[in-house]
């Protein structure tokens, strides 16, 4: 799946899906600490070896891995995805001190510039539906995080195949929340706003 992910070039989702698998195998391997052990050997020389050899690994991987080279420094620095997003980055601050308290309403982004969302979920609330907004939001996502927190505690008390339900819940939404931070508008995350895709169908 990371390797499918890496050929497409579409950073933010790879981002996401990374910060994903970090989070699920952290908590495996927590629990499993053979399992950690061989992690840890296997993965420090891996590394070592990487960086050393970093010129030629990447001279391999640029011709014969498509989109490759959209992940060097360089690219991602000056790249057009970039450029793009400090642009509209700039674009909600503007929207949003014209509008701090109550936004300039759902929608309103694409209203009032030439980019139909700024890619950044968090950023299009503030843009659009203000601090109350943001609030609300917040909230909505504190009450997610207490009751994974929840899960986590009293995750050696469940059975198995609550435990690895509970786990694959959390990786997909811990997945999806980071990948809508670069890309996506949040009428179009269908996780978080079902009513209003169901309404635009």
């Amino acid at each position: 799946l990371l390797f499918a992910m890496l050929l497409t070039g579409i950073r933010g989702q790879l981002i996401g899906l990374i910060a994903g698998l970090v989070f699920y195998l952290s908590i495996v391997l927590i629990k499993k600490p053979k399992w950690m052990g061989g992690a840890i050997a296997f993965g420090i020389p891996t590394t070592f070896f990487a960086i050393i050899n970093w010129n030629t690994l990447y001279r391999i991987l640029s011709e014969n891995v498509p989109n490759f080279s959209a992940y060097t420094l360089t690219t991602i620095k000056t790249g057009m995805s970039t450029t793009q997003r400090l642009e509209q980055i700039g674009l909600v601050l503007e929207l949003f001190f014209k509008h701090p308290i109550v936004g300039i309403g759902t929608g309103g982004f694409a209203y009032y510039t030439s980019w139909g969302y700024p890619h950044n979920i968090i950023l299009e609330i503030l843009s659009e539906n203000g601090l109350i907004g943001l609030m609300v939001f917040l909230g909505f996502l504190f009450a997610i995080g207490f009751n994974a927190l929840k899960i986590l505690h009293h995750i050696n008390h469940l059975n198995e195949t609550h435990r690895n339900i509970g786990l694959v819940i959390l990786t997909v939404a811990i997945t999806l929340f980071t990948g809508r931070q670069f890309s996506y508008g949040l009428d179009g995350n269908k996780e978080i706003g079902r009513a209003s895709c169901r309404e635009r169908v």
